[in-house]
């Protein structure tokens, strides 16, 4: 075991022989490193780079790494104060005229004179970085040069502001809000790591604070790129330009700057960002796990830091403390210190804390009695149809989340029930219009599904794939990401034709199914396979009749629009007629099927009915998404009425309703095409009926 040693008692031993003559150092190493080659090596290399970066910094600081700070301008712009000094150099804030306007930057010099162009090169290094970095939480690179007598620099963004520890001092922010600021902070760090980027030197005086409070990421002097071939910078150089009191016991260490060692600083930062407030015992916990020395027991990514300091002011269980079933329970209650909406919830808090409880006590068990069958009743599939009014989905999903946390954290994951829960969370954060959150739980849900049919395959497994991709299915349609439907429609139309004759016919059954069919047969007939698409919706068809008049007039309306499209007239009467046959009302019925001329004020009567119906249902349920996106197009359509009827300040009206309820729906959701669509549609017939006054 000579081989081995801990990074904490090598730091320890280097911070002692540091301050020891040369003589005694000799005698020190021998007493502490006896018969442990592989540490005294380690700790005579440190020792060595530190006195060479020492030598470097006596001797050669003073006339060769400033800048002259007599100069007033490089390249285009003008010097107006020096605002930084660092280890590469000088900073100013400057400017410049460009078309007109007076633009501001913070321009870094550097002399191109250094030994061996040592930092010279890590200037270049510098710019290369920044020159890739789109992010709104990190200063953009604006310019690079240098003048005839050779001295290189970068202008980067000019952030008015403060640096975060002079922020900290000078406004008592309260705890929210400095944790708010972090976690930006972290998802700038998380950008650069996805670029394959180290900044290796995060520190409060490199986050500036914007007087709104947002915060920018600076100097990347010590940053660089995560990438095999590209050498190790010198142990001295690392050292030089590291802050000692934010680097991780690995880069003190001269092992260079690293994901983990940002994770470190961040911790540090955190840290900082604490000092002054009492922290509650989550915070304490998610700053110790980033102060971790060793890298494997700190969080393993900047994401995972922010996320964890979002539960906390979620009033989530945080991942850094133990998910013990006393602790679940307490977070469960601070997020419904409300009376609950109906007992049920109360039922589930119950259920929930009874649950963690026999999870830390019989985690061998996990799979067996009353506590599986707790799980699979709190996550358990219920369609849309069944779901809870969206007024209480908020609780319900924060139930879910807390089940998920559980059913992660068991080994070995339980794959299927993993997979419901996700797609149950799905359910609830469409149902309130959250749809692009819906979308990201509904692929966790496709990738647990896969990964149990990979590790066995069965009937029971594909079913599940199968419904989590008709649900995709949906949820994509909803967005009017057509092509990414289909795609998953026709990956589960596959899997459901391998199931067993009974199974088959229970999803084929389900209204997530029948509701998936259109976009699937759609992709099918787009890619050439028309005739698979029109026996999709047929066999939708002879499975509706059991689902109840709306569903079967959905597949009607389906089968008329897709043979309308693929150019057969008479199979889009016949199913006309057929759909007419339920006598139930519908707007696509009389839009796609019904091409008598009709009076104005007929059509605008049966409109308002419907609108009626609608506004009714929304009292009950005042965040159904689909029921607003419903209501927003009809409101569209009665709009077009009145007008046709002369009436165009009440039409005016109904549109300014239209477009309200747009906009609320694409606040949560604004990328959202068919919304987007939708809005334009508005805004077009606004200016007909202007023009038309």
């Amino acid at each position: 075991m000579s081989g081995q040693f801990l990074l904490s008692e090598l730091d320890d031993l280097f911070q002692r022989a540091v301050v020891l003559s040369d003589s005694k150092r000799a005698e020190f190493l021998e007493h502490e490193c006896g018969g442990r080659g592989a540490l005294k090596v380690e700790l005579q290399r440190m020792l060595h780079a530190d006195a060479s970066a020492g030598d470097f910094l006596a001797s050669s600081l003073p006339s060769r790494l400033i800048p002259g700070r007599s100069r007033k301008h490089i390249g285009r712009w003008n010097l107006l104060e020096q605002i930084g000094e660092g280890g590469l150099g000088i900073v100013y804030h400057a400017s410049c005229e460009a078309d007109g306007v007076t633009l501001h930057a913070a321009v870094k010099i550097l002399r191109t004179d250094f030994d061996e162009n040592m930092f010279q090169q890590r200037f270049v290094e510098e710019r290369n970085i920044l020159s890739g970095l789109d992010h709104p939480y990190i200063a953009r690179l604006i310019d690079v040069g240098a003048d005839p007598c050779g001295s290189s620099f970068l202008a980067v963004e000019f952030v008015p502001g403060r640096p975060l520890n002079r922020y900290l001092e000078e406004f008592d922010a309260p705890v929210h809000e400095r944790l708010k600021i972090f976690i930006r902070i972290c998802e700038a760090v998380e950008y650069l790591h996805c670029n394959h980027i180290v900044h290796g030197d995060i520190k409060p005086g490199n986050v500036m604070i914007k007087p709104d409070g947002t915060p920018k990421l600076l100097d990347f002097g010590a940053a660089r790129l995560i990438d095999p071939g590209h050498g190790k910078s010198s142990s001295g150089l690392s050292r030089l330009i590291m802050t000692p009191e934010y680097a991780s016991p690995e880069q003190i260490a001269g092992r260079g700057p690293s994901m983990a060692g940002d994770v470190y600083s961040l911790g540090c930062v955190l840290r900082d960002m604490l000092e002054r407030v009492t922290p509650a015992m989550d915070l304490a916990a998610i700053r110790d796990r980033c102060l971790s020395h060793s890298p494997t027991n700190r969080y393993q990514s900047a994401q995972g830091i922010a996320a964890d300091v979002q539960r906390y002011l979620g009033h989530f269980p945080v991942h850094a403390q133990a998910a013990t079933g006393w602790y679940i329970f307490r977070k469960f209650i601070r997020r419904n210190r409300l009376p609950c909406s109906s007992a049920g919830f109360a039922v589930l808090a119950l259920f929930g804390a009874w649950l963690s409880l026999r999870y830390e006590s019989r985690r061998a068990e996990v799979y067996q009695g009353q506590q599986k069958s707790v799980v699979r009743h709190l996550v358990g599939d219920k369609t849309t149809m069944q779901a809870p009014e969206s007024t209480q989905t908020a609780a319900l999903s924060d139930s879910i989340g807390d089940a998920i946390g559980h059913l992660e954290a068991m080994t070995p994951q339980p794959l299927s029930e993993l997979s419901r829960a996700w797609r149950r969370l799905g359910y609830a954060e469409a149902r309130t219009g959250r749809t692009p959150q819906a979308i990201q739980s509904i692929q966790h849900a496709i990738d647990y599904a896969r990964r149990n049919v990979a590790a066995a395959d069965s009937p029971d497994s594909r079913a599940d794939l199968a419904e989590s991709l008709l649900y995709a299915t949906l949820l994509r349609n909803r967005r009017g990401e057509l092509e990414k439907a289909g795609d998953h429609g026709i990956e589960a139309a596959r899997l459901i034709g391998t199931l067993p004759a009974a199974q088959r016919s229970t999803i084929e059954k389900t209204p997530v199914f029948l509701y998936a069919l259109f976009s699937t047969a759609r992709r099918m007939a787009l890619s050439g396979d028309i005739e698979s698409g029109r026996s999709l919706l047929l066999r939708g068809l002879e499975k509706s009749p059991s689902m109840g008049k709306s569903l079967q007039l959905r597949l009607l309306l389906d089968l008329a629009t897709f043979e309308r499209r693929t150019g057969n007239p008479d199979r889009v009467e016949t199913y006309c007629n057929e759909a007419k046959s339920l006598e139930l009302t519908h707007q696509r019925l009389e839009s796609l099927c019904d091409h008598r001329p009709r009076e104005p004020g007929q059509r605008a009567a049966a409109l308002l009915e419907q609108v009626s119906l609608l506004e009714q249902r929304l009292v009950g349920d005042p965040e159904n998404y689909a029921d607003r996106e419903q209501l927003a197009r009809l409101t569209l359509q009665l709009a077009r009425s009145v007008a046709a009827a002369g009436d165009t300040t009440r039409a005016a009206s109904l549109l300014d309703e239209a477009a309200a309820l747009t906009n609320g729906l694409l606040e949560t959701d604004p990328q959202n095409r068919r919304l987007r669509a939708l809005r334009r549609t508005i805004e077009r017939q606004r200016q007909q009926n202007e023009q038309s006054k």
